[in-house]
């Protein structure tokens, strides 16, 4: 679940919206009003653009891509910029550590459209995305599953069970469903 708060006078005195979830904006350019995402590690502060940015409280990871303008990324309580990305350029973070890269593709915003795609993903990162996706719980018990990597586009619609059944025919194993505790164990 995605909250994005702002105060009543947004746009008078500042830009300043707080994001706990995904979400993309697309920026009006004002020099005098730069934009600024709070998130629960880093703020990322702009002018005038187009970016995604996905930050999770309660979870060490973060990350903004870029696909128009110019971003800067700051850590709380910091006025010097950890990174600037310009346009195709992605900063991901993880425990604290981050890294940029150019991004080959827009993919990653087709779950606007509700496909996700995933491109040589850990399957526990795919795990965590799709307890967030379908609002339930995952629990890996089978080893294997742990080292898998996964790339594939999934519509949103056909639900989860569908796409563990397509995954199911690439890698081995077993999963159990509770509808009522909105639980999954992978075997």
């Amino acid at each position: 679940k995605t909250t994005l708060r702002y105060p009543s006078n947004f746009g008078h005195a500042n830009r300043d919206v707080t994001l706990d979830g995904e979400a993309y904006f697309e920026v009006a350019k004002n020099k005098k009003l730069p934009f600024i995402v709070q998130t629960e590690h880093n703020n990322v502060q702009v002018v005038g653009t187009h970016f995604n940015i996905c930050a999770y409280n309660g979870s060490n990871n973060f990350e903004t891509t870029l696909t128009e303008g110019i971003v800067d990324i700051y850590e709380l309580n910091s006025d010097i910029a950890t990174a600037r990305l310009t346009k195709d350029e992605r900063y991901s973070e993880v425990n604290g550590v981050g890294t940029k890269s150019k991004i080959s593709s827009l993919d990653f915003l087709m779950w606007r459209e509700g496909i996700y795609c995933f491109d040589d993903m850990p399957f526990p990162a795919i795990a965590t995305k799709l307890e967030r996706y379908y609002n339930v719980k995952i629990t890996i018990l089978n080893p294997a599953m742990m080292n898998y990597r996964c790339t594939g586009k999934f519509n949103e619609q056909d639900g989860i069970i569908h796409l563990l059944k397509v995954i199911q025919q690439d890698c081995s194993f077993k999963f159990t469903f509770d509808q009522q505790k909105r639980s999954i164990i992978i075997k």
